[in-house]
């Protein structure tokens, strides 16, 4: 897996760590209740739905996203695009592919 480890990116993890309330809100992520199942939110889907996942995903594995992976659900497009050498931040570990395929995808009229 490639990362786009700069400055700037740890720059920018860090400073939110900084705040005099961080422990608040990181506590807050970690044992707050989990949010609704995929399976729960795909029937109220309204739009087509892009997808994109790394594929070396440590914390979310793409094996776990095997819902996503139907063309269609009650007639709207799910597109599901595994990005590979990316893990959990494709969009900072693999810009150049996150970027082009949603690009692709806008431009195809979604």
């Amino acid at each position: 897996m490639r990362c786009t480890l700069t400055e700037e990116l740890v720059e920018l993890i860090y400073q939110p760590a900084c705040d005099p309330g961080a422990q608040k809100v990181f506590a807050s992520v970690l044992t707050a209740p989990p949010g609704p199942a995929p399976s729960e939110l795909l029937p109220k889907l309204q739009s087509p739905l892009l997808i994109l996942w790394g594929e070396e995903d440590p914390w979310t594995p793409i094996s776990g996203a095997t819902i996503f992976q139907k063309q269609t659900h009650q007639g709207k497009e799910v597109k599901f695009v595994g990005i590979p050498k990316a893990g959990h931040c494709p969009h900072d570990e693999n810009p150049e592919s996150v970027n082009s395929l949603i690009l692709d995808w806008l431009s195809s009229g979604w």
